[in-house]
């Protein structure tokens, strides 16, 4: 149900208001009549010329003017009234559209759906500080000589904060400027020494160069000269030439003649060969078994082993001798009878293989004598041949040597490019003597003018303890602080956050920043660092130190103006959450059942009647929360228990919508 209007008491002490003024208004107007006026007597027979007359006339326009300025007044009045009446209506017609509800009295158990800005923050205090500082400390020894600068002045980039005496720095300017000029001095005697190697080479390049293509030259002409005279002897040549392709070609015609003889004859050859060794390797088995029966007839007494050998061969021998004469061996005792030339055996094999290779054999073998013969021949055309080109070349080289070939100076480019490199690495060393030499000398200027202390980046100058005449650098001791500079455009305050609220704190965060020097003053901050471990900048706080864990959190102040200090005392409220125009709800109103949010909206003030309603929540803080769905500005809810009709008591399903409010 929509919200009971909360200004309704204003509409009514209004309209109460302007009855009121009303009646004051008509309260000032004079009530006085003609009627309430004491009588006059006027008598009819008077004459009109008389006082009497005239006094009763007088009378007559009085009561006139009086009416007439009654009925002026009346009208004026209520103009008036009307007007006042109708700038009243308009005013609280305003008012009732535009001005807020006015404050309600809650009871304890209620909560108001208020739209304002929502914020959650953290508080700390600390010291100011300079967003920058940078203390002056000089690079070179010596004594301050003058100091330029005083506490509470601004410098600038640049600007010079004190001067250093050192007669030692402008004596080592002075020896690294001879030791440059020495090396500039070598390096002008190695450059040098390199042009002349440069012109001695060219000059030994242009003269080779001339008399290489003079000796070109001639030796063209005797080039010319030996063919002239070469050609001289062609036709010698040419018929040696001629002689001498004869010949290769009768040689390899030979040649090609006793491969075909050899080809016929070899497989004949073959035959005769392997004929040969059958029958004489069946000869030698034959002798060496005539030679074992001999030996076992011989003896007188044998074994029953050489029995059985003996009479082994005595029937073996005869088939043997068979094989290979073709003749049966009838005695024994005669083991060279004449060949049965009937029969096949080994011996004919051979003889027929030898008689068939006869004739190829011939012919190969001559074949063979005519190639021998066609070599020599093509020994002899090659002599004459070479003989002939020989000749030529004798009275071409007879002709050239008339003609003189000029000298050719000895030059060598590698030799030369050697030179060159072995003169250019000693100008490259001697350029690299005066770079070095060179920085040296910057080095000794740019040290001799550190003693010029400059300021180096802007800022205001919060400390000097620079004196003239003190002694500074490596060997001055208890010196302290010479110059401090600080940017202080911008402030920086660092506080401690307990581990309990640090999770919430975030780089980015706004701040706002009090004094208690400065009443009345607040500068905006920002979040620019957390620490990571606890403890605080003097490492006091730690965990497991027994004492409170907190952690360092440094807020900068980016417009502090010219009035906060450096030390002053800054309190730091951090906001954690910040949310602009937003609904925020009481939290004892919220209810978390099943993972939801829920709040109890009072749908009737009377009887506190309410009902349950899920919402969405997004910032939280202690005692406020945001809502972001759910509810609208100027809901009543709930802060206990919720009050429903019977019938939702009972069990009944009851629509919130329907319920009488």
């Amino acid at each position: 149900m929509p919200p009971k209007e909360l200004n309704h008491g204003v509409h009514a002490q209004a309209t109460s208001h302007l009855a009121t003024e009303q009646t004051t208004l008509l309260s000032d107007v004079p009530t006085t009549s003609l009627d309430q006026m004491p009588p006059t007597v006027v008598s009819d027979t008077a004459d009109p010329s008389s006082d009497e007359a005239e006094a009763l006339i007088a009378l007559k326009n009085l009561e006139k003017r009086r009416a007439d300025k009654k009925r002026s007044q009346r009208l004026k009045i209520a103009g008036a009234i009307g007007l006042i009446a109708l700038a009243a209506g308009a005013y609280f017609l305003h008012a009732r559209l535009s001005a807020k509800p006015q404050p309600v009295d809650l009871g304890p158990e209620m909560g108001i759906v208020e739209r304002k800005d929502f914020t959650t923050s953290v508080q700390g205090s600390g010291a100011l500080a300079p967003y920058d500082s940078a203390v002056v400390t000089p690079e070179v020894d010596g004594i301050i000589e003058t100091v330029s600068v005083k506490e509470g002045q601004s410098v600038g980039v640049g600007d010079v904060l004190f001067t250093i005496k050192n007669d030692e720095l402008d004596k080592a300017i002075s020896t690294a400027a001879d030791n440059l000029s020495a090396a500039q001095r070598d390096l002008g005697e190695a450059s040098s020494a390199l042009d002349e190697i440069y012109a001695a080479i060219d000059k030994d390049r242009a003269a080779y160069e001339a008399a290489s293509k003079q000796a070109a030259s001639d030796t063209k002409r005797a080039e010319e000269a030996y063919n002239k005279a070469y050609h001289e002897h062609d036709a010698a040549v040419s018929g040696a030439k001629s002689a001498f392709d004869r010949a290769t070609s009768n040689e390899q015609a030979t040649l090609a003649a006793q491969n075909a003889a050899e080809a016929a004859y070899q497989p004949l050859q073959d035959r005769f060969e392997a004929a040969q060794k059958a029958f004489e390797e069946k000869l030698a088995s034959f002798n060496e078994d005539i030679a074992t029966r001999d030996h076992l007839k011989a003896q007188a007494e044998r074994t029953p082993e050489e029995e059985r050998r003996l009479a082994d061969l005595e029937k073996e021998t005869p088939v043997l001798y068979k094989k290979l004469y073709g003749e049966t061996l009838i005695d024994l005792d005669q083991p060279w009878p004449v060949m049965n030339p009937r029969y096949s055996c080994l011996k004919k094999d051979m003889d027929d293989a030898a008689a068939a290779c006869t004739t190829p054999r011939e012919k190969y073998e001559a074949a063979i004598l005519q190639h021998d013969l066609a070599l020599d021949a093509l020994d002899d055309a090659t002599a004459a041949y070479n003989k002939a080109l020989e000749a030529a070349d004798a009275a071409g080289k007879a002709a050239a040597a008339v003609i003189p070939i000029a000298p050719v100076p000895d030059f060598s480019e590698t030799a030369a490019q050697a030179q060159i490199s072995s003169a250019q690495s000693a100008v490259t060393a001697a350029s690299n003597a005066v770079n070095t030499a060179s920085k040296s000398y910057d080095e000794a200027v740019a040290t001799a003018e550190k003693r010029t202390v400059k300021a180096a980046k802007a800022g205001t100058v919060m400390s000097v303890g620079a004196v003239a005449g003190q002694a500074v650098g490596s060997g001055a001791t208890g010196t302290g602080s010479l110059v401090q500079i600080a940017d202080i455009s911008k402030m920086k305050v660092a506080i401690q956050v307990n581990e309990i609220d640090i999770d919430a704190v975030k780089v980015g965060q706004r701040a706002a920043c009090t004094f208690s020097a400065l009443p009345g003053v607040e500068l905006a901050g920002r979040v620019t660092s957390v620490a990571s471990t606890a403890g605080g900048s003097n490492g006091e706080n730690s965990a497991g130190g027994g004492g409170v864990v907190t952690f360092a959190v440094e807020v900068v102040i980016d417009k502090p103006g010219n009035k906060v200090k450096p030390g002053m005392t800054a309190s730091v409220n951090i906001f954690t959450q910040d949310v602009s125009d937003a609904l925020v709800v009481p939290v004892m109103a919220l209810e978390e059942m099943g993972g939801k949010t829920y709040v109890n909206v009072i749908v009737d003030q009377e009887t506190m009647q309410t009902e349950q309603r899920e919402v969405k929540i997004g910032a939280r803080g202690a005692s406020e929360a945001v809502v972001e769905q759910g509810l609208s500005e100027g809901e009543l809810v709930s802060l206990g228990g919720a009050v429903t009709d019977t019938a939702a008591v009972e069990g009944e399903v009851v629509d919130a919508g329907n319920v009488e409010g």
